[in-house]
């Protein structure tokens, strides 16, 4: 609260959001609506006294009514209800106090620092000489590099203060079936780091999820100076670094 008030500041952003074990149908969506959005309205007041204007609100594909794809678009789970009902939150407070509100709404976001999901598990299990198993193929979902994230939020953010538009953006790079993104992870890491690198694919029959959400702002790599061959050996090199260094 302090630092709310402590200056004027161009935006507040509001990243955080309660997401421990977000599949599980043990997920509490109360406590995480509760947690998400606790002290809003006196954080909007203060922010709102010191001249701030801007707020950008960072969704997820798990949300309802967001992104594109097979309608209806259902939250995923728990979590994503908690994260719908965060937003809608904060868009009201937003208006009560007369502030713009803007929302990025992330895709699938894997790189250097990522938590140890999808692409750690393919690279461990092929460390392992083993060969990982895509769960989910056919589920058509949007995947980016986090370092391209930052420097699309960065652009966003930009002209939200500039222009308080647009309203909502939905960056988005590989974009198909998950099978096809660990294609395009064993294709892009493997011989750099200098593996074999197989897959199985489940079956897939059921699609508890909906079956296809993607983001639909596709990103201009040479306008956000991100160079991706770079990006995936950054990635290679953190994986033997940080996760693997026996295998340097």
């Amino acid at each position: 609260m302090k630092l709310v008030k402590s200056q004027k500041w161009d935006a507040l952003c509001l990243h955080a959001a309660q997401a421990t074990d977000p599949r599980s149908p043990e997920f509490d969506w109360l406590g995480a609506l509760e947690g998400n959005t606790k002290n809003v309205e006196k954080v909007f007041k203060e922010f709102k006294e010191a001249g701030g204007k801007n707020i950008i609100v960072t969704g997820s594909l798990y949300e309802a009514d967001e992104s594109s794809g097979k309608l209806p678009l259902e939250a995923f789970n728990r979590y994503g209800l908690s994260k719908t009902l965060t937003w809608h939150v904060f868009r009201y407070f937003a208006k009560e106090f007369d502030l713009n509100i803007g929302k990025i709404i992330f895709p699938i976001v894997f790189g250097i620092y990522e938590d140890p999901k999808f692409v750690s598990y393919l690279v461990r299990t092929w460390f392992a000489g083993e060969t990982p198993t895509v769960r989910t193929p056919k589920y058509v979902r949007d995947n980016i590099n986090v370092t391209l994230l930052a420097k699309a939020y960065y652009d966003y953010l930009e002209k939200f203060i500039k222009t308080e538009m647009p309203l909502k953006f939905y960056p988005s790079q590989y974009t198909g079936p998950q099978g096809n993104f660990a294609r395009i992870v064993a294709r892009e890491l493997g011989p750099r780091l200098k593996i074999e690198t197989p897959l199985e694919f489940n079956d897939q029959t059921e699609f508890p999820e909906t079956k296809i959400k993607i983001n639909t702002d596709m990103l201009d790599y040479k306008k956000l100076d991100w160079d991706e061959e770079k990006a995936w050996h950054d990635l290679t090199e953190y994986f033997l670094k940080i996760y693997y260094p026996k295998k340097r």
